[in-house]
């Protein structure tokens, strides 16, 4: 067996470990929150001043930590200026989408797009 197919049969026993699951949403939430910081241009620091706690505990929450709380997540995403969008798809597929988002400020500058947008769709599924 090559090193390879170990590392896939072992992932494999985990893909319903709710566990493994949940310690996998973090990690992809907490990286994002990281990169928007850094589009942002909001240090650890100014986070902290806006959440209103040491700059120790945002860097425990942005090193994964395992007490995540949807509540958590919403006070991050909201001190640094995003929402966030929970979506759920049938098991067996994977989520491939560009972000289209519409502000419902009507005195937003918006940008109009100048070439046409192409969506690959990988996998379809019908209710």
């Amino acid at each position: 067996m090559s090193a390879n197919n170990w590392l896939t049969d072992f992932f494999d026993e985990f893909e319903d470990d709710a566990g493994y699951l949940t310690e996998l949403q973090i990690l992809n939430f907490t990286g994002l929150v990281v990169e928007k910081m850094k589009e942002s241009k909001i240090s650890r620091v100014e986070l902290a001043k806006r959440l209103d706690v040491s700059k120790a505990f945002v860097t425990k929450l942005l090193n994964g930590n395992p007490n995540m709380t949807l509540k958590t997540m919403v006070s991050i995403l909201t001190a640094i200026g995003y929402r966030l969008n929970l979506d759920v798809y049938p098991r067996g597929f994977e989520v491939a989408r560009k972000a289209f988002y519409v502000h419902t400020n009507e005195n937003y500058k918006a940008y109009r797009l100048t070439e046409p947008v192409e969506l690959e769709v990988r996998y379809v599924w019908a209710a």
